[in-house]
């Protein structure tokens, strides 16, 4: 009896350009599996993913009395969402809402401003502690986090990756330009410890260069669109020996490839430098927000197929974020907004970052 082909689930197609060798991972394919499709072929378990999706400002649902626009009002497989989650409707059978949520830290008297929503809220929603007291002025906005974010401590937890890490121990994305402040923890939301930031990538060229291996400013063959080109003798050789089905995921594959190169040529145009296609410039409008998560987006789901990371972070927008979402019917930033205690600019404004996170 022949017995069945398999290959690595590390299986890479690769290729050379100009000089400089190329790879591009492969989605999970059956030859990489078990015969009944519940592990690896040499025996290790599917992998499980973390990822965290973070969008800043807005209100509780206890605030000032309003009503509870966040609790949905039933539960079970038939869920309804509620006026904020109404965005999520379509993908609702994807989606469980953990309700009931309070921060339950405490903070010292000394040095004073700790209980700041800005610093204190980023740092608890994502550590479940506080600032570190050490070094904290709130009068400078200087703030750090106490330990490694819950992305961090997942991505270095031993049974996590386990003997097979992957390319990327996490990757760490941002949508939005506008910063409260463009320095330190109001940078990033994805830490390894106190004082240890993992700054994200801000634009989508980079993005693609750190997963492709193409540096930003190569000009070599129109780098971005002829690594798939590089790789395609490996890749008819690769499918010569495949099933039908994994061909035809492999062809599929290439092709999202493709369709995302075509993106990021055809994009040009909204570039503010034309040295890097495809950005939406910086500031990115807020109106081209939805369409770069989008694109960003469009990669992650490439780096997750192909096992490049199993963890990551999409900062939609940074803690106490100065972004206007003037497509809400905003006025002035987020972050304004909420400290003018306009409701309902911020019922409306809210509805934003949450179709980003429905697209």
């Amino acid at each position: 009896m022949k017995s069945r082909w398999s290959i690595s689930r590390r299986t890479m197609l690769r290729g050379a350009l100009g000089g400089a060798a190329v790879s591009i991972g492969l989605p999970p394919l059956e030859a990489m599996l078990n015969a009944n499709a519940t592990a690896h072929a040499d025996g290790s378990g599917l992998p499980r993913r973390f990822g965290v999706f973070f969008w800043a400002n807005g209100k509780t649902w206890t605030h000032d009395n309003k009503p509870d626009l966040w609790t949905p009002p039933s539960s079970g497989a038939d869920w309804q969402p509620s006026e904020l989650l109404a965005p999520l409707a379509e993908n609702k059978g994807y989606v469980n809402v953990v309700t009931g949520l309070t921060p339950k830290t405490t903070w010292t008297a000394s040095p004073a401003g700790q209980e700041d929503g800005h610093m204190r809220g980023a740092a608890c929603a994502l550590t479940s502690d506080r600032c570190m007291p050490e070094g904290f002025s709130h009068p400078d906005h200087v703030f750090a986090f106490s330990r490694a974010t819950i992305d961090q401590y997942i991505a270095t937890h031993p049974q996590f990756y386990g003997g097979s890490p992957t390319r990327f121990r996490s990757l760490e994305l941002s949508v939005s330009d506008i910063r409260f402040h463009d320095y330190g923890h109001w940078n990033c939301i994805s830490h390894s410890g106190p004082n240890m930031l993992n700054l994200p990538i801000r634009s989508i060229a980079p993005l693609y260069s750190k997963l492709f291996g193409v540096p930003p400013d190569t000009k070599v063959l129109g780098a971005r669109s002829s690594v798939i080109d590089a790789v395609s003798d490996d890749a008819k050789s690769l499918m010569r020996r495949l099933g039908n089905r994994d061909r035809q995921r492999v062809e599929a594959h290439l092709s999202h490839l493709n369709e995302i190169n075509r993106r990021l040529n055809s994009g040009a145009a909204l570039c503010q430098s034309p040295a890097q296609p495809g950005d939406y410039g910086n500031p990115t409008p807020s109106d081209q927000l939805h369409a770069k998560l989008g694109a960003m987006t469009d990669l992650l789901v490439v780096a997750l197929q192909c096992d490049l990371t199993r963890v990551f972070t999409m900062m939609f927008s940074s803690p106490a974020t100065n972004q206007v979402f003037r497509e809400s019917g905003a006025t002035t930033s987020m972050h304004q907004h909420c400290h003018d205690g306009a409701w309902e600019v911020i019922r409306q404004t809210t509805q934003f970052p949450m179709q980003a996170f429905n697209l």
